[in-house]
Order: structure tokens, then C-alpha cells, then sequence
């Protein structure tokens, strides 16, 4: 890939010449978690900012203008001439990854702890480590690495799935931390694996029993240290089944 193309109101982005640039460039760029700087230079461009698929702020800058970067995903960003005039404030956009069109679905998580059978934690090339992600929440306290409640997700050489949870922040267990999991799940014969979201959320569920014990409670804060633990509420879940 080498340069960008633009076609109507349906931009083209190179991700090696066009992503997190630390200049602006004669073209349009994007930015997102993994960008180190607090600001982005406007100099008259247009900064388009989406949540998701949907835009959520169109800002047109002036000559030498610096604009604060939000944790808040995407930004995208075009010379004046470039943007796309039919784009509008609440608009859904449909993104499309090169080289990801036979996809139809896909899994968010991290970090990744074994690639073929070898421990890879790498918490900083992930983005783990950036201020805007940790400012966002999304990597709260895992990019220490502290012990605590975690779940993650393996996969062996027969293609066999393996989900491994550890209880933590309760008397009975400290936790585990990223690269435990990783050795844990190595021994255990797994090639590849990776974390899911840790905390209160980990909760493994097998034949509609949960099987480990949740730091959470709903209403913790009238009685932290005797309230009994309870199941978190989650938006989102992996649901494996047999065929």
C-alpha cells in the first residue's frame, strides 16, 4: 500500500503512512489510543472525532490552532479541501479494514499472553501503557500488572478451547497477575491465549452455574467487608457450546 486514495464521500487511509503521524500531513490521517501527545495540530484542518461508527464532533480549525485529544476513540483527520461534505454531526460511517473482508466477527481483549506455546506479553505495544488509554479506564490497573481477579482464554494445537478464571480481592485468593496466567495456561498445553476483561467482571459460567467467587457486590459501598459477592452486571459475553 502507498499513498492515499479518495474516492467521493468514502475516504481511503494507509495505516503505514497515516496512522498516529506525529506531524500533520497533505493527506488525511487518523489517531487513536496508541497516540502519545495530548494535542493535535488543527492548523486549518478539519478533525472529525466518532465514537464507534458515529461522529460525534466535527471541528474546523483555524491556522496554528492545537485541539486536546479525547480518549474517546478515532479521530480522523482531513485537509480542508479533502473532507467529505455529505459527512454530518451524528452520522454512522461504515468502516471497512483492508485485508479484514471475510471477517464477520471479532473478539476485543487483551493483552495477548502465548503465541505459539511462548509467553508474549508485550503491555506496551498493545497501548496499555499510553496516558490517553489509561486515561479512558480501559486500562485501569492492567498495565501494571497487579494481581486480582482475571479470566482469559486458550487455544492448543488440537484446537481444543480452554478457559482458565482465578478469584482475587477476597480473602481466599490474591489473585493472579498477566504473566501467571500466561504460565498457567502454557503448562497446561495451550499455543495461543489472551486475557479478557479482569476485575469484577471475571465470572465463569458453566451449565448456568458460576463456578468462581466475584469480588463484586451491587451495593458494596453500604458494607464493603461483609456484603456476600455476587455476579457483576455485563454488557457483553463469550458462549461456548457444544455442536
Amino acid at each position: 500500500m502507498g499513498g492515499i486514495a479518495r474516492v467521493a464521500s468514502r475516504p481511503t487511509f494507509c495505516q503505514n503512512s497515516s496512522y498516529n503521524p506525529k506531524h500533520q500531513l497533505n493527506t488525511p490521517c487518523f489517531y487513536d489510543l496508541l497516540f502519545p501527545d495530548d494535542q493535535l495540530e488543527g492548523n486549518g484542518r478539519i478533525l472529525v472525532r466518532l465514537t464507534g461508527h458515529t461522529i460525534i464532533d466535527i471541528i474546523h480549525t483555524k491556522e496554528n490552532e492545537i485541539v486536546p485529544v479525547l480518549p474517546v476513540g478515532l479521530t480522523l483527520s482531513f485537509p480542508k479541501d479533502q473532507f467529505p461534505k455529505t459527512w454530518k454531526m451524528g452520522m454512522e460511517l461504515k468502516i471497512k479494514m483492508n485485508g479484514w473482508e471475510e471477517i464477520d466477527s471479532a473478539i476485543e481483549a487483551g493483552p495477548q499472553l502465548l503465541k505459539e506455546g511462548e509467553v508474549c506479553i508485550d503491555m506496551e505495544l498493545e497501548g496499555w501503557k499510553t496516558q490517553n488509554s489509561i486515561k479512558t479506564q480501559a486500562a485501569r490497573l492492567d498495565y501494571l500488572d497487579s494481581r486480582g481477579p482475571k479470566i482469559a482464554v486458550g487455544i492448543d494445537k488440537s484446537g481444543d478451547f480452554t478457559v482458565l478464571t482465578i478469584n482475587g480481592r477476597i480473602r481466599e485468593s490474591v489473585g493472579a497477575t498477566h504473566g501467571e496466567m500466561a504460565e498457567i495456561l502454557r503448562t497446561h498445553g495451550m499455543e495461543y491465549a489472551m486475557g479478557f476483561d479482569p476485575g469484577g467482571s471475571s465470572t465463569l459460567v458453566v451449565d448456568s452455574k458460576v463456578l468462581n467467587i466475584s469480588p463484586y457486590n451491587s451495593e458494596y459501598e453500604k458494607d464493603i467487608y461483609s456484603l456476600p459477592p455476587e455476579p457483576r452486571a455485563i454488557a457483553n459475553a463469550l458462549i461456548v457450546s457444544e455442536i
